[in-house]
């Protein structure tokens, strides 16, 4: 059974790898210098000399760490951009840490490692969902589960561009997957949810969205254990979060770089409540017409999903854990993108719509 999950599991490590190979033609195009990015991606153009300067040797160290560190793109947050600049630390070492006027010749390399992220991210995310529901048990229903997330258009849309999505959405499946294997244990898995639910919430805010999800789970230890451990559970889940944050956002232990990275999040969160400069719709309908039917397919896939997750909540004592998780973060997330969001972009949908799809693969339904 061992060597079969393990034959198993290598064969869709081989599938992923030529997956992840697929993108590197498309992902090399657009990007023979800065300037291009504007007319391809406004997005990738806007951070790129960020992720340049953070890679840039200045005249002293303090100035090159302040490079390092004052990235001054605040719409995402740190864990996005310093694991950036990691991934192209061997192509600017190569160029000496030249600033960005000087290693214009580099920009296609440079462009093509930072979006090849995308794909290996959310490689790794629909991994850990597929794993928490097949356990990858049997191959034919593993692969056609993983398959169904990764062919999935805004998916396969977002893996052609250098953005932080498919990170929040990796934090966002290890904090459900931490918490599956957990298992009400609060144990070093318990551990492990709080730091990467603080990561999700310090790269795209997305990690508070599990609040709903945290609530449920510790009232159901103190169905078991009482006050006295659920509120020492709650604080630790809570200080190693804030910790977190704090950790992998070192600016906000800064008075005046705090301030800015606020004010432009509370700015952020006002414009995609109205729509990008341009007011637009809110409700589930505009979104439905508009991006969803096009980006993660008709509704009734959705409703497929809901249903397999419901039935496992109800039915499945082995998955029943996994369904509540999933449903207490995808729901009030929903909620708002559908009702306070008037800005439609497919990949806001991203960390609600993977995990919720993960629930296709659920191996009752292939037997």
């Amino acid at each position: 059974m061992l060597h079969r999950r393990h034959l198993i599991t290598g064969t869709i490590i081989a599938l992923m790898v030529v997956y992840f190979l697929v993108f590197i033609p498309p992902n090399l195009t657009g990007a023979q210098n800065p300037n291009m990015l504007a007319a391809f991606q406004i997005d990738e153009w806007l951070q790129y000399p960020h992720v340049m300067r953070m890679t840039t040797q200045a005249d002293t160290l303090s100035e090159t760490l302040r490079n390092l560190f004052v990235y001054q793109h605040y719409y995402y947050g740190y864990p996005f951009y310093v694991i950036s600049a990691a991934a192209i630390l061997p192509l600017r070492a190569a160029a000496q840490f030249a600033p960005v006027e000087a290693s214009l010749g580099d920009t296609t390399a440079i462009m093509t490692v930072l979006r090849q992220l995308s794909p290996l991210f959310m490689l790794a995310a629909a991994g850990l969902l597929v794993y928490c529901w097949t356990g990858f048990k049997r191959l034919v229903p593993s692969l056609l589960a993983l398959a169904f997330l990764l062919a999935v258009p805004a998916v396969f849309d977002n893996n052609l561009w250098w953005h932080p999505e498919s990170l929040t959405v990796l934090f966002v499946a290890l904090t459900i997957f931490a918490l599956y294997r957990d298992n009400l244990r609060f144990g070093r898995w318990f551990i492990v949810a709080a730091i990467a639910c603080g990561l999700s919430a310090g790269t795209k805010l997305t990690g508070f969205w599990f609040f709903l999800t945290v609530a449920v789970y510790l009232i159901e230890g103190w169905r078991r254990d009482g006050w006295a451990a659920t509120l020492k559970r709650g604080a630790l889940f809570a200080g190693l979060m804030a910790l977190t944050i704090i950790i992998a956002n070192p600016l906000l232990l800064i008075p005046t770089y705090a301030r800015q990275i606020i004010d432009i999040q509370m700015l952020q969160n006002d414009r995609i409540a109205f729509g990008w400069d341009v007011a637009m719709e809110r409700g589930p309908l505009p979104w439905y017409r508009q991006t969803l039917r096009q980006t993660y397919g008709y509704w009734w896939v959705y409703a497929a999903a809901l249903a397999a997750c419901v039935w496992a909540a109800i039915a499945d004592d082995k998955r029943r854990w996994l369904a509540v998780i999933t449903l207490t973060f995808v729901l009030p997330m929903s909620i708002y993108l559908l009702f306070f969001v008037a800005a439609p972009r497919a990949r806001y949908f991203l960390p609600v719509m993977l995990p919720l799809f993960a629930a296709l693969g659920y191996e009752a339904l292939y037997t």
